[in-house]
């Protein structure tokens, strides 16, 4: 149901890896040739410095289609990721005041969270985070006979849409009026659709929506599991690409409330 939604994560975290290593690598370049004797050492990242057990793996997320990640790049292997890109490699950026240590993760342009490499933010999202949150998710939805109507009425306060939306309508059913109307009236208003979710955005039932999905990411997934001897154990994950499966309530209330 969530295909769009998905294979924009998908490709926008294998873009956010390779240019990452790009970032680092280039830094490396400049600090090995700054003569302090403290970077000498220093290389570029090779696939084995970040998962020494099957580096395969990560050229295969670095270099294939995104599509593989969802596959690829499970929790364990973002860990190491997450673990292994980092400028200097022995710099410690632990510390007990979290804003201290989100601080310098990010000098030494570390990820400061499996949710941040995964999803591109960690708590803080940007404009352009919930742009594409939403565009993606109302794509998935309003071919959806359980959701079209409320993505309908979420963005036909944006009139421009609304005109389109109605003119479609009567397209569909008048086939002798649709003769009459210009044959490009799809592609004239081919942004119409971005354009009312860019306006919805700037909604406080937006922000809201997008406050309970970056909760959503951050909540343990709990999933049952055997044992050795075949008994079934409670285990936490982190939602990723393999479990993500919104549920109905992270949008249903508020997106109801708006249409």
């Amino acid at each position: 149901m969530f295909n769009n939604l998905i294979q924009y994560y998908l490709k926008s975290a294998q873009l956010r890896i390779n240019n990452r290593i790009r970032a680092i690598n280039e830094e490396r370049t400049i600090l090995r040739a700054s003569g302090d004797i403290r970077y000498k050492e220093l290389r570029a990242i090779r696939n084995t410095h970040l998962y020494s057990n099957k580096p395969k793996t990560i050229k295969e997320i670095r270099e294939g289609k995104s599509e593989i990640l969802i596959d690829k790049l499970s929790v364990i292997v973002a860990e190491s990721l997450k673990d292994n890109l980092k400028l200097k490699p022995d710099f410690n950026s632990y510390s007990s005041n979290k804003n201290d240590e989100i601080n310098m993760k990010k000098s030494n342009l570390e990820f400061v969270s499996l949710q941040e490499l995964l999803w591109g933010f960690d708590f803080d999202y940007t404009e352009v985070d919930k742009f594409n949150f939403f565009l993606n998710l109302f794509l998935d939805l309003k071919n959806s006979s359980e959701y079209s109507s409320m993505i309908h009425g979420v963005l036909v306060d944006y009139i421009p849409f609304a005109r389109y939306s109605a003119l479609e309508k009567v397209l569909n059913e008048d086939v002798e009026f649709a003769s009459m109307i210009a044959p490009n009236y799809k592609h004239t208003n081919i942004d119409v659709f971005a354009e009312a979710v860019y306006a919805f955005c700037m909604s406080d039932a937006s922000d809201e929506v997008m406050t309970l999905f970056v909760e959503f990411l951050h909540t343990p997934y709990t999933y049952e599991s055997k044992d050795s001897d075949g008994r079934f154990l409670i285990k936490n994950s982190s939602v990723n690409y393999q479990n993500f499966d919104l549920n109905n309530s992270y949008f249903d209330f508020k997106l109801s409330e708006t249409a």
